[in-house]
This record gives C-alpha cells, structure tokens and sequence, in this order.
C-alpha cells in the first residue's frame, strides 16, 4: 500500500522485522510475509491512499489501536494484515507488557504456523 509518503521521508524508515499472515480464505489458503518498517512522521504529514488499498487513515495512540485490532465488526476495523503489523507494533514498544498473561499467545500470531503446503 503507498500513502503518498515521498522518497526521502520514506528513506528514513527503519526495517523492524517481518510478521507472517497464515489463514483460510474462500478461494484457498492465504500465506505471506509482510516486511514491517518503523516510520516518524511529521505532525504536519498528512496520508493519502494513492493506490485505492486503504479506505483511510487515522492517527491514533497506542490504546485505541489497540482496541482496533480487537474490533472483528463495527466502525473501527482494520485488516488481518494490518492487525498483525500494528500487533507487532504494540508488543515491540512494551505497549503489551511481556509478563502479561495473554503476551505469549498474541506474540505467536505475528509468525503462525500453517503447516506444510499441500
């Protein structure tokens, strides 16, 4: 997806890994890895969707993106790939603290295991 970041502000973006996306999908298995990059953006910035992936963007804190990404319907939803790179995030920042019960299993979904292909 571009949101019309130009070249030298998005040369500034810094590699954080990779998270996989393994699921069901009506035409068949989906599996990919998604390469996740750390960008600072100016608080002037503002995104526009270039390539008609995104319906918008929102700036947000780290609670209410957390709360997204546990949303399965309603106003505020984002993507499977897009709750897998905010998760990501999340875990990465200490916004989801590493002796929190549930932090072992939220880690996993970041790199699924689907299994051989068939």
């Amino acid at each position: 997806m571009r949101s019309s970041i130009d070249a030298s502000l998005a040369g500034c973006a810094r590699p954080a890994g990779t998270v996989d996306i393994c699921r069901a999908q009506p035409d068949g298995l989906q599996r990919e890895t998604i390469f996740v990059h750390d960008l600072s953006l100016p608080a002037e910035f503002m995104p526009a969707c270039v390539d008609g992936e995104a319906v918008e963007h929102g700036l947000v804190g780290l609670p209410d993106a957390a709360r997204i990404i546990a949303n399965a319907e309603g106003p505020d939803v984002a993507t499977a790939d897009s709750s897998v790179v905010i998760l990501d995030y999340l875990l990465r920042q200490g916004a989801i603290p590493r002796d929190a019960p549930e932090c072992a299993a939220l880690d996993a979904l970041r790199h699924p295991s689907c299994g051989p292909l068939v």
